[in-house]
């Protein structure tokens, strides 16, 4: 039980020093489920960036979809423990065609902010990464600024946190079909 409540305390606290904002990038109706985004998706490791230190264990990311434009994201430790999943709501928004998670916590209680997750998905397997708030200016501090700054800087490592990195192992469940 300890190792899943510092892995949750881990993601949140890592989670508050990345890019986020009070919106969605862009308007949660034009958000559409992609049946490649769900399934179960196994972490297997991450490439830190600028002294950002992501120290978590080997998990299950299940990404389900809640309703037409939003997804429920269910992080499962592997480890021997008896918790529950670590909750959260995830909206995509697509920028000139680059891809972008809203993530909204769901545990304790639900957070009214997002962070916003760059992520791309190659032959099954899912990058996903933040930017540290540290290397971005406070100036960046409205939906416009933050759309113009990730469009910038997508695949600019110079401001990354962490390129957490999931193989997918399951495609769908019996309560998708």
């Amino acid at each position: 039980m300890k190792i899943l409540i510092s892995f949750i305390s881990l993601l949140f606290l890592y989670s508050c020093q990345e890019l986020g904002g009070n919106k969605t990038l862009t308007c949660p109706r034009n958000s559409k489920i992609d049946t490649s985004i769900t399934g179960v998706w196994m972490y297997i490791g991450s490439k830190e960036y600028n002294q950002f230190e992501l120290k978590t264990d080997t998990h299950t990311l299940i990404i389900l979809p809640f309703n037409q434009s939003e997804y429920v994201l269910l992080f499962v430790s592997n480890n021997d423990s008896s918790g529950p999943p670590t909750l959260f709501k995830a909206i995509e928004s697509r920028i000139s065609a680059k891809r972008i998670a809203n993530v909204q916590p769901l545990f304790d209680k639900p957070a009214t902010d997002f962070i916003y997750y760059p992520f791309k998905i190659s032959n099954d397997t899912l990058y996903f990464w933040g930017f540290y708030n540290t290397k971005v200016s406070p100036d960046i501090n409205n939906k416009n600024s933050i759309k113009k700054f990730i469009l910038q800087h997508f695949n600019d490592t110079n401001y990354f946190s962490s390129v957490r990195k999931y193989v997918k192992i399951k495609n769908n469940f019996p309560i998708l079909k």
